[in-house]
């Protein structure tokens, strides 16, 4: 992980949650958990926002 990555903590239930989903879905989600990782609490608030 480089030095200005945050690290992204998640349950093994969210795991199991993740892999019911289908490809396209999954896809997406860890699309915005790689945002999440690389800019952290500076990720614009739209990201977070339904």
């Amino acid at each position: 992980m480089a030095e200005d990555q945050c690290k992204v903590i998640y349950s093994s239930s969210f795991v199991t949650w993740l892999n019911s989903l289908s490809a396209d879905d999954r896809t997406s989600i860890v699309a915005f958990i790689r945002l999440l990782r690389e800019h952290g609490v500076a990720l614009a608030g739209s990201y977070s926002k339904p």
